[in-house]
């Protein structure tokens, strides 16, 4: 199922490689935005940069691509972009096949009102042996998130849920890291 991006919004990508895991991992959100594909390039890959967004992942994993999509689907520009941002949390990550779970906050109820984004793995002492996230891990988390979605918006870049149908994208009001890590069978090795 494709997503669609009317005109004035984009589809960021995200794209993490490095030792610490067999596949390239990648999460991907939407933006509304009036700026060039290669301002939203820069503009997201500063955001990352000022925030703390890094802390979350290991040293062995690297966010090494941004790729931006602007709507609409068949006409709009796309860009990518290289860099190089290391993951700055020095703890062994957990197993590749295990992604931190944020959920994208709206005001809309039900169905379309819903998102979600996988981080890389957290670090291995933050996951409890219940395989949720402890508490102080959870926290600091939580506030870098927030500070990464605020300096998203002030960049000009307000995150937004796309949808597969012609509804509008509905703005995203927060994120929230949620302790249960989540497994994604399809980076395990057969």
């Amino acid at each position: 199922m494709s997503i669609t991006i009317p005109a004035g919004f984009a589809h960021v990508l995200l794209g993490f490689t490095g030792s610490g895991t067999a596949f390239p991992m990648a999460t991907t959100f939407g933006i509304v935005t009036e700026d060039s594909v290669a301002d939203i390039l820069t503009d997201v890959g500063d955001s990352i940069g000022t925030s703390n967004l890094p802390d979350l992942w290991h040293t062995t994993i690297v966010l090494d691509t941004i790729k931006v999509k602007k709507g609409p689907n068949t006409t709009g520009p796309s860009g990518e972009t290289s860099v190089s941002i290391d993951g700055t949390s020095g703890t062994p990550g957990a197993s590749p096949n295990v992604a931190m779970l944020v959920r994208k906050v709206t005001n809309l109820g039900g169905r379309q009102g819903r998102g979600r984004m996988y981080f890389p793995p957290a670090h291995e002492g933050a996951i409890g042996p219940d395989g949720g996230l402890d508490s102080g891990y959870l926290g600091g988390a939580q506030s870098i998130l927030a500070d990464w979605l605020d300096i998203l918006e002030a960049g000009g870049n307000q995150m937004v849920l796309l949808h597969s149908d012609d509804d509008a994208p509905t703005i995203v009001t927060s994120l929230s890291m949620q302790s249960p890590v989540a497994t994604q069978r399809r980076r395990q090795r057969r």
